[in-house]
C-alpha cells in the first residue's frame, strides 16, 4: 500500500513548478530546471506530465521561455487529483475495487480495515492542495520531516 514512484515524482515535480512560479515569478519552468538536483528521470517526468496535462493539472508552454506551468491556482489543485490520475492506491486489494472480485465478501474482516484506510487516505488527499505544500515553506535548507506530526502524535 502506498504511492508509486510515479505519483511521488509527479508531486515533487508539481511542487517544484509551483515553488519556482511563486518565488521566481516565471510563467513556465523548463523540464531541465524541474529535474535539476533531483533523482527524477527527465523522460519519465515528461511522460507523467503528459498524463497530468490531460486532467488540466499542468500545461506545457512552447517556445524559448517555455516549459511547464500549473493549469490552475495552487489552491485549486488537490493532491487527490494528482494521485488518482496516476495511481490506484490500494488497487492491489481486490475487495476495494469491486465486491464481485472478492470471494470472501460476506465474511472478510480485512475488507473493513482496507475500506477504513482507503477512505481515510482519500479524505486526507482531498483536503490537501499544492498551496498547502507551498505554505509549509519547504526547501532544501529548512526541510525537517521530524517537525511534521501525525494526529496520533499530537
Amino acid at each position: 500500500m502506498g504511492f508509486t514512484l510515479k505519483s511521488s515524482y509527479a508531486l515533487r515535480g508539481i511542487f517544484i513548478i509551483a515553488q519556482k512560479m511563486k518565488d521566481e515569478k516565471k510563467n513556465a519552468i523548463p523540464i531541465s530546471d524541474i529535474v535539476k538536483g533531483t533523482d527524477i528521470p527527465k523522460d519519465f517526468l515528461e511522460k507523467i506530465f503528459g498524463e497530468l496535462k490531460h486532467k488540466n493539472i499542468i500545461k506545457s508552454i512552447r517556445g524559448r521561455y517555455g516549459g511547464y506551468a500549473l493549469s490552475r491556482e495552487p489552491k485549486d489543485i488537490k493532491i487527490k487529483d494528482i494521485v488518482l490520475t496516476l495511481d490506484n492506491p490500494l488497487g492491489s486489494f481486490k475487495c476495494i475495487g469491486s465486491e464481485k472480485d472478492c470471494e470472501y465478501t460476506s465474511t472478510c474482516a480485512v475488507k473493513y480495515v482496507w475500506y477504513k484506510v482507503h477512505n481515510a487516505m482519500l479524505k486526507e488527499l482531498e483536503d490537501m492542495t499544492i498551496e498547502n505544500l507551498l505554505n509549509l515553506n519547504i526547501s532544501e535548507e529548512n526541510f525537517d520531516l521530524s517537525k511534521l506530526k501525525t494526529e496520533a502524535e499530537i
